[in-house]
């Protein structure tokens, strides 16, 4: 299993972007847009919830300083439960030695000017992608990472704590990346087509 944090070149970021080009999102309810966890199992939650705000998904429970709302759309996960305990999580279908692109928005609240104590751990199969304890308060961070599946499936879950506030979780996605050959050929393909169009410009 290989796994790292990854920036993409302009190019290979480029082409993810491309209709009909880029695999689908795998993780279903990535953005939380359905108002609630579903499609997610969850586990030990007592202040988590989705919502536009942290009062719309906890019914008020603890607090957040200058709340940002949601990365994308109109819905996030906000994780507040304090002990530390609460799971979210789903089942990712795979295909042993492909890449997938594993990536999110996480934001870190405070409340009354505290952060702390909170506590995150989000994995992808056998793999700790990101493990926070304590974490100061931030706005939202992009954070990316490459990971070689070794199974059929991978579970993609979510640890979380935080006792003054909550972490915003938002638009999650885990995407095949094509192999280097193809991102090649597309790449190629591209620079053809902006010739193409060049040389007609010219006529």
């Amino acid at each position: 299993m290989k796994l790292k944090c990854v920036v993409l070149p302009a190019v290979a970021a480029g082409l993810f972007g491309i209709s009909g080009v880029a695999s689908a999102n795998l993780v279903v309810n990535g953005g939380f847009e359905t108002g609630s966890f579903s499609s997610w199992g969850t586990s030990g939650l007592t202040c988590s919830g989705v919502g536009a705000n942290f009062s719309a998904a906890s019914g008020g429970c603890v607090g957040y300083d200058g709340d940002p709302g949601p990365h994308g759309g109109t819905k996030a996960a906000y994780l507040g439960t304090a002990a530390g305990g609460g799971v979210i999580s789903q089942s990712i279908a795979t295909t042993a030695g492909e890449t997938y692109l594993v990536d999110f928005f996480l934001a870190i609240g405070s409340a009354g000017g505290s952060a702390t104590p909170n506590s995150l751990s989000f994995n992808f199969g056998s793999a700790t992608l990101l493990s926070l304890t304590n974490a100061s308060a931030q706005a939202f961070a992009h954070y990316s990472y490459l990971y070689t599946a070794t199974a059929g499936s991978a579970a993609l879950t979510i640890t979380h704590g935080n006792a003054p506030s909550f972490f915003i979780l938002d638009d999650v996605a885990v995407n095949k990346v094509p192999e280097p050959a193809t991102l090649l050929l597309m790449g190629l393909s591209i620079a053809g087509l902006g010739l193409a169009r060049r040389r007609k410009a010219r006529i």
